[in-house]
């Protein structure tokens, strides 16, 4: 049987039943009959194709996915494994140490009112754990500029390294841009002192921002390499 002639005939079959009730005659009761069977066998029929042209993934695409995942997931045991070994034998005893030595230092630049005052020459200090070292940065590393600073540190995992500006004049630059920040003209998203770099590093929000604060520096008597801009986002305190 034609479908969509049964569907006009299941139609009117369902109609006169409507009508007619119990009272309607054999024949109509059978189109009707006959109506729901070609509906539902149409029904499973579009169900059925629905699945055919449904995205059935291939076995070589379930292969994949599952190579993905898998790498995926040595990547991070891979990751999480090296983590332990650099904890289990990154030198805690030398760093330690070393966060003593600095404090010792900061200490003999403090006031008894609490204040710090750097020495014109000191430039700053920081860690590098490949040697297990606290690296004191000077102006002048003579061996007469040093001695005093030997004399807190002693010599065991301290080096001396030469940079060019002191921590006092990075300390004059960072206040300056924190002043620009606090006025709100210049788009600034953060600044610090990077002591290793012995520069200060300045986040912008964009390349003009970046321009425009440059020759500001500069026109105040800052040097360009006693700076870094970089251009990012916003920190967002939640």
């Amino acid at each position: 049987m034609n479908i969509k002639k049964s569907a006009v005939i299941s139609v009117i079959a369902i109609s006169l039943l409507t009508a007619c009730g119990e009272n309607a005659p054999a024949e109509i009761r059978e189109t009707e009959s006959e109506s729901q069977t070609v509906s539902i066998t149409s029904a499973a029929a579009e169900t059925s194709e629905e699945f055919s042209e449904s995205e059935i993934p291939t076995e070589a695409e379930v292969t994949e996915q599952v190579e993905s995942e898998t790498a995926k997931e040595e990547a991070v045991t891979e990751e999480r494994s090296n983590t332990e070994d650099f904890l289990a034998e990154y030198d805690w005893a030398a760093q330690n140490a070393a966060i003593e030595i600095y404090e010792k230092l900061i200490e003999s630049f403090t006031e008894s009112d609490g204040d710090i005052t750097y020495l014109e020459n000191y430039s700053g200090a920081y860690y590098v754990s490949e040697e297990s070292c606290l690296y004191i940065a000077l102006t002048d590393i003579s061996e007469s500029a040093v001695k005093p600073y030997r004399d807190i540190t002693g010599d065991e995992n301290v080096k001396f390294v030469q940079h060019k500006y002191s921590y006092n004049s990075l300390l004059v630059l960072n206040e300056y841009v924190v002043g620009l920040m606090s006025e709100g003209g210049f788009e600034i998203y953060g600044v610090g002192i990077y002591e290793k770099d012995n520069r200060v590093g300045i986040t912008a929000g964009s390349q003009e921002a970046l321009e425009v604060l440059k020759s500001e520096l500069i026109s105040k008597g800052f040097e360009e390499d006693m700076f870094e801009i970089s251009i990012g986002e916003p920190v967002i305190l939640y």
